[in-house]
């Protein structure tokens, strides 16, 4: 089973290619913008002359225009391919990096659970709870600073916010989704692939 997947989410452009669990091809980069110009190459180039079952893509929360980047490539590419397209969040696969990376130092470690706290919108932070097996203690919400350190209460915390809330939480220093690692993520709750805003949209229709 070959699973491609997709992640334009953040200012870096992330695609792996996995046959069962194993990474088999990847493309990872911090490139800032540019996703639209990018992804499509390397998708090619992460395929060379293969063709996925089904495909897995980053739905948010995240940069608005890089996530509908993401979402319309995966559809896309799953409509001609006639294959599954899945969606999957920012915060469950940054969740499944920082309880790897715990794991990895002190497997005898029984109090883990993580929050996760990304750069959201006017000031604002996403955050969202998850227990040991990477399953949701909450839903994802927009909270100021102070509503964070209020709410953060894991005993770890991981994110490109993270260290900004001054708590006794230890720090995991994960910043943004890596597809490399997609697989430490399963088995999980397939998404629909469609964006995940958090936040309601800026401009409103009036009457």
């Amino acid at each position: 089973m070959l699973d491609l997947i997709i992640d334009t989410s953040t200012a870096t452009c992330s695609i792996a290619l996995f046959d069962d669990d194993k990474l088999i091809s990847s493309y990872h980069e911090f490139i800032g913008r540019g996703h639209a110009e990018i992804l499509i190459p390397e998708v090619a180039n992460v395929l060379g002359e293969k063709i996925p079952n089904q495909i897995y893509v980053n739905i948010g929360p995240g940069s608005f225009t890089g996530i509908r980047i993401g979402i319309s490539a995966a559809r896309a590419l799953g409509l001609a391919w006639s294959i599954p397209c899945h969606g999957y969040s920012t915060m469950q696969l940054i969740a499944a990096q920082a309880l790897k990376q715990i794991k990895n130092v002190d497997e005898r470690e029984t109090r883990i659970a993580v929050d996760i706290i990304m750069t959201g919108g006017h000031g604002q932070y996403y955050m969202q709870s998850f227990d040991r097996n990477g399953n949701e203690n909450s839903i994802i919400a927009s909270l100021t600073p102070e509503q964070c350190l209020l709410n953060c209460k894991a005993p770890y915390k991981a994110g490109d916010q993270a260290n900004n809330i001054d708590n006794e939480s230890k720090y995991i220093n994960i910043n943004t989704p890596d597809t490399r690692l997609f697989h430490d993520l399963l088995p999980y709750k397939k998404l629909v692939v469609s964006p995940l805003y958090v936040r309601p949209p800026d401009a409103q229709i009036t009457s």
